[in-house]
């Protein structure tokens, strides 16, 4: 019975600990990352109880192993292995000042001693002050945190009277050139590949030269959301949140009036980050805690690196892999997707308008269609990707840097890769086409309304002996599709080039007048309207920060590329193609004459204008467990310690 009496108080001691530990962490991260949640209390608590739960059982096993120790020494055991655990991530990756995995827990050992025999020194009297107080802080973190709904606040106002519902479809991952309407013949496949999104081009506008603002997923939909270059809106890497001080195309359409809904099936645009703001709601299929962005979390994941290095099954089934018959990485397909976005409108209001934001990913790698729709003759994808030397980093050198050309694939590997990833494409254009019926015969989506359709960035499958996206500014990862038809806007397909930081200030004309904050992009409503431009846009697209932060604009046929370093002294490389004449970028044109002058120095302008008109400075975001596994499950955590600063 003593012993039953002894762990069971070694339990509640540990579990009073672990609420302590956990509303200070939960309240310093809160702050210190501007994270928001519903009922950050709750949020706090069920951290508190992770940690009480897991030190609990330690003391509890301390005062059997040890039945003389006291009940207040068991107490200051308790804080020890609390700040033990707390003091490894936190002098470790949490601060950046130790590297060394082994070395931050040295260091978190002998700092929770000292301050644990400190605190024995004190008189008891005042330890019960210092617990005291120290708690009621802890609590205060948590409690004066900011929520959900204290986000900035858009004042609505009534929507202009026969204001159009404006419906936005992104693809994550898809290339302009693998689609029908943009002259795409699958081989050996005879039926176009998008007939959907063919025939929604036939009703519209197709602009053949459309380009992402950067690479990959959270800059380039940043630069959509808000009209600005990357460096502008400063969401560039995988550890920041959208500034809350921009304008976004949500916020802008609520203060007009709109009921405003996203959903997102990628990791990268969710409230964590900060795209939810302006919206009445946003889904995403990642469930979001404060115990992701915390020690335990970390310390879990250690736990599955090291698994990874010395127990392979065991790992792979932790990282919801499998070494025999693999299973889907995500389960955000289409089809789920538009049963979250017809669930929502089912439930609102018609008679006020509508601005829907809705995010596929289903081009994304690991390009594993659903059954049914996998390709005929074809091995598994696993099979296919387990034969191909993707490289180590996502922040691999790109071309035309040493390191940057990776093996050569296997002779079959390519056309099969790409057979599993049209495959994505087919089955993603056959739910567009539902989701489109649904809104056009419930009320959503008719004559006076508009519908844009377009992608964040393209993905490299060897085009330039690499793969997947992120790591360059070649065609492949930047030229995405744009459909949009709506109201005046007429049947054709226009050539002159355009950015997706066009959107915002088009929607804003559509829905009222033009946008008052400063923006990048410019309005295309002239060029739908009536096919002309007054004036030919320069396109800047980036990416800015990494190992290799990269720049580019496009100036009428011409491109030039720059790709600096992380050491500012190192002279960058440029590159310099005729699009027109050159479209797969494979022959690199002399950088000595004027012109390759002249676009230098205005890429060296547009970098300059990025980085003085950058009024808002992103919020970091610590990145593990649910949020990272959904991110690794995409391939975006490799590399992720150079996209850090």
């Amino acid at each position: 019975m003593g012993i039953l009496i002894r762990a069971f108080s070694g339990l509640l001691i540990g579990i009073s600990a672990g609420l302590f530990l956990g509303f200070v962490e939960g309240g310093v991260v809160l702050h210190l990352h501007g994270l928001r949640f519903a009922t950050p209390l709750k949020e706090a608590v069920k951290l508190g109880l992770n940690y009480g739960a897991m030190i609990g059982i330690l003391v509890a096993l301390t005062r059997i192993v040890l039945p003389k120790i006291q009940l207040r020494a068991a107490c200051f055991v308790a804080l020890a292995l609390g700040l033990l655990l707390l003091g490894s991530h936190w002098l470790g990756k949490g601060s950046g000042l130790l590297e060394v995995g082994l070395l931050a827990w040295i260091s978190s050992a002998a700092v929770s001693v000292l301050f644990t025999l400190g605190a024995w020194k004190l008189p008891k009297q005042t330890q019960t002050t210092v617990g005291v107080v120290l708690s009621l802080g802890a609590l205060s973190l948590v409690f004066f945190a900011p929520t959900q709904s204290s986000e900035e606040s858009e004042v609505s106002s009534v929507a202009a009277e026969g204001a159009p519902n404006v419906v936005v479809l992104l693809i994550d991952t898809l290339r302009a050139d693998h689609l029908s309407c943009y002259g795409y013949q699958q081989p050996g496949n005879p039926s176009p590949i998008s007939p959907v999104l063919d025939n929604l081009a036939s009703q519209g506008t197709l602009f053949e030269n459309t380009y992402a603002q950067a690479p990959w997923t959270r800059p380039s939909v940043a630069s959509l959301m808000t009209g600005l270059f990357p460096t502008s809106h400063d969401t560039v890497t995988m550890y920041d949140r959208m500034p809350e001080g921009l304008e976004t195309v949500a916020t802008l359409l609520r203060k007009r009036g709109y009921q405003t809904a996203a959903f997102s099936a990628n990791a990268q645009v969710s409230p964590n980050f900060g795209f939810n703001r302006g919206f009445d709601y946003f889904w995403t299929d990642v469930s979001y805690s404060l115990r992701s962005y915390c020690a335990l979390n970390n310390l879990r994941r250690d736990l599955i690196h090291t698994l990874v290095a010395t127990v392979p099954k065991l790992a792979a089934k932790l990282q919801g892999g499998s070494t025999g018959k693999e299973k889907k990485s995500r389960s955000s397909e289409a089809r789920k997707l538009n049963s979250q976005v017809t669930t929502w409108l089912g439930e609102q209001d018609k008679a006020k308008p509508t601005f829907l934001y809705v995010q596929y990913i289903d081009p994304h790698d690991p390009y594993d269609a659903p059954a049914g729709w996998q390709p005929e003759g074809v091995p598994n994808i696993h099979e296919v990707m387990g034969g191909i030397d993707f490289g180590a980093e996502m922040d691999s050198p790109p071309r035309p840097l040493n390191g940057s050309i990776f093996p050569i694939p296997p002779a079959d590997a390519l056309a099969n890769l790409l057979s599993h990833y049209d495959a994505e494409i087919r089955y993603c254009d056959t739910e567009i086409g539902k989701l489109v019926t649904y809104l056009e015969e419930n009320g959503f989506l008719g004559p006076e309304d508009y519908l844009l359709i377009t992608a964040d960035h393209g993905e490299e499958f060897y085009d330039h002996q690499q793969w997947k996206h992120g790591h360059s500014l070649f065609q492949e990862m930047v030229q995405v599709p744009l459909i949009v038809r709506g109201p005046n806007v007429r049947h054709q397909r226009i050539e002159t080039s355009v950015q997706l930081v066009d959107i915002l200030p088009t929607i804003s004309e559509w829905t009222g007048d033009s946008i008052a904050s400063p923006v990048h992009g410019q309005s295309l409503v002239s060029l739908l309207n009536t096919g002309s431009n007054p004036e030919p846009t320069i396109l800047f697209f980036e990416r800015p920060k990494g190992a290799f932060p990269m720049q580019a604009i496009r100036k009428g046929d011409y491109k030039m590329i720059r790709i600096g370093s992380k050491d500012e002294s190192t002279e960058p490389t440029w590159m310099l193609f005729d699009i027109g004449k050159d479209p797969n970028e494979q022959s690199p044109l002399n950088l000595k004459t004027p012109l390759a002058k002249n676009l230098m120095a205005l890429l060296e302008e547009f970098r300059a204008k990025s980085i003085e008109q950058r009024m808002h400075v992103s919020r970091k975001t610590e990145l593990s467990g649910d949020v990272a596994a959904a991110l690794s499950s995409l391939g975006y955590m490799d590399g992720e310690e150079e996209e850090e600063d």
